[in-house]
């Protein structure tokens, strides 16, 4: 007689199934767009394979699926939704200077570099399968681009090109942003006061906002969500830039809309408000020195330096927006040092 007190295998949750898909001998194998890329990246840079093994490996990891999926049907479903996850979830992490892994890579130290870019090119940023890229010449002149490493195609962004013009040290892209494709809207952020926020569509134009205007200043993250954009202040305010087109088919923000507001002061830093005399704005400022009459203390190399710098982004308005970042002290603990607590905002 069967006994009533047998474990309900078809009732397991998803994600103990999960779990047990993961224990299998093998993951299932990468197919599609991705691994044929990756197959071919691979046979590039000189890596060799084993078939023999892949194959082995490949026929222990099918027969315990297929064991797998016989159980019942609500096990059938979660190995098709698992296997549908791991297909569409297979991140690459590039590095500046071109250089790729997985994080299933053992040594990441020996990265290789991904071989369809050119030389003196640096990656800047990514966006789904686009990768930003920054060419510099001889000259030190900066050009912008999007590159596929998949297909080998690559897009110039003149547009961005003559924004940037020939850009100082402390110049820095944060994040590019394509909306859908390379021919529909690129929103791009930078740490330059006078063009924060810069929305492109290739073939067609530009759009900037006023130089140091609200909220772009204050606007450290940006996401799209569907064909809507939106941006995150370091006070954590949510703000929906309202995208049209003029009638020669150039993006601009035609309205804004204030989301989420939080108080002045929220986490210590300045937030988006609307008296412009008398807001603080929260972006860096050169350092303030007090004189003492009896003593005058003689600049170090460092402060030399420092001034430099921020002569440089007072004239350029590049380096004068903050990243976002907030850090202070914690509480002190017994016998301890301090702790130094940071918090990076991001829109998700």
């Amino acid at each position: 007689m069967a006994s009533s007190t047998a474990a309900p295998w078809a009732k397991l949750p998803h994600d103990v199934l999960d779990v047990v898909i993961d224990r299998l001998v093998s993951s299932p194998p990468r197919r599609g767009f991705l691994s044929s890329a990756w197959s071919r990246i691979k046979q590039l840079c000189g890596f060799s394979v084993d078939f023999e093994e892949v194959r082995r490996d490949r026929h222990w990891a099918s027969a315990d699926r297929a064991r797998f999926r016989a159980v019942c049907r609500s096990w059938r479903l979660a190995m098709h939704q698992h296997v549908s996850a791991s297909r569409r979830q297979i991140p690459w992490i590039v590095m500046a200077d071109g250089s790729f892994f997985t994080p299933s890579d053992a040594n990441c130290a020996s990265a290789p570099r991904l071989p369809t870019l050119p030389s003196n090119t640096t990656c800047i940023a990514s966006s789904d399968e686009w990768l930003a890229l920054d060419f510099t010449d001889a000259k030190k002149m900066h050009s912008y681009s999007l590159h596929n490493p998949f297909t080998g195609a690559t897009v110039p962004l003149p547009e961005l090109d003559a924004v940037v013009g020939d850009a100082s040290k402390l110049f820095m892209i944060r994040k590019v942003l394509l909306r859908s494709t390379p021919s529909d809207i690129i929103a791009v952020m930078t740490n330059n006061w006078n063009h924060p926020l810069i929305l492109i569509r290739p073939g067609k134009g530009v759009w900037l906002p006023e130089p140091q205007s609200a909220p772009f200043i204050y606007i450290v993250d940006i996401a799209f969500l569907g064909d809507q954009l939106y941006g995150i202040t370091e006070a954590e305010d949510l703000v929906y830039l309202g995208i049209d087109f003029d009638g020669d088919g150039i993006p601009t923000i035609a309205s804004i809309e204030h989301l989420i507001r939080h108080p002045r002061g929220y986490y210590h830093c300045g937030a988006w408000c609307y008296d412009h005399d008398n807001c603080e704005s929260g972006i860096s400022k050169g350092k303030v020195t007090n004189i003492d009459e009896d003593h005058i203390e003689v600049p170090s190399k460092e402060d030399i330096e420092e001034r430099i710098l921020d002569e440089l982004g007072e004239k350029t308005g590049d380096g004068m927006i903050l990243e976002g970042t907030t850090c202070w002290l914690g509480d002190e603990v017994p016998h301890e040092a301090k702790t130094l607590i940071t918090l990076n905002r991001h829109l998700v």
